[in-house]
């Protein structure tokens, strides 16, 4: 099952979200890679499960060039010194206005990726592809960016829409079990807010919301 949804904001972008999709990434995002460079960045427990060598597979044959790079996982890594050293990559590897970069992990990375590329160059062009729950159906969808200083949490920020969300919910699986419940917990949130049908669905199920729920997808 594969659902998409188009956000309609001044340049309008589609949401697909689906099993195994980065298996298949160039299908989704071909017209926004092809002949331009691109750069995707990911953390260390992303990287290790596979998700990175699976897109960069999919896409390496479509784009002009792919580099990547791969950070340590927390929160911690949301800083102005991993901006700094995305802003350098991208200016010693000539990115320019027309090329791209991906977001591959959960919150921490969707929202480093997203600011640094709302003030590289003026704003250049972003890919959300989520991994956890929490950033699936929170921040990688509205072009709400971040980073964190030392006086507080998302202080340094931007709005910056994605060209693009490609919501892989295999990703899923290789969760922990307390980190997939960190989206169950802001699934409610959102529905005691304004789904009473969502909430009513959610209260009535027959077995919890898991990990490998074939209505993923259409919760999402």
């Amino acid at each position: 099952m594969m659902e998409r949804i188009t956000v309609q904001v001044n340049k309008p972008y589609d949401i697909v979200i689906g099993k195994n999709l980065i298996d298949n990434a160039v299908k989704y995002l071909s017209q926004f890679i092809q002949k331009r460079k691109v750069l995707i960045i990911t953390e260390d427990n992303v990287n290790k499960h596979g998700y990175l060598d699976k897109l960069k597979y999919s896409l390496e044959n479509h784009c002009e060039n792919i580099e990547f790079l791969s950070l340590p996982p927390g929160e911690a890594q949301k800083n102005l010194k991993n901006v700094e050293l995305i802003i350098r990559h991208l200016a010693d590897a000539h990115f320019t206005r027309d090329d791209v970069l991906i977001a591959l992990g959960g919150g921490v990375i969707g929202d480093l990726v997203g600011f640094t590329a709302s003030i590289y160059l003026r704003g250049i062009a972003y890919i959300q592809v989520p991994t956890t729950f929490l950033a699936a159906i929170d921040s990688s969808v509205g072009g709400k960016t971040a980073v964190d200083i030392t006086q507080g949490k998302n202080l340094v920020g931007a709005f910056h829409h994605p060209v693009c969300v490609l919501c892989d919910t295999s990703t899923f699986q290789s969760l922990p079990t307390d980190i997939f419940e960190d989206g169950c917990s802001e699934l409610i949130k959102y529905a005691m807010i304004m789904n009473p049908k969502l909430l009513k669905e959610l209260v009535e199920r027959e077995q919890p919301l898991n990990k490998e729920s074939s209505d993923l997808p259409e919760i999402i």
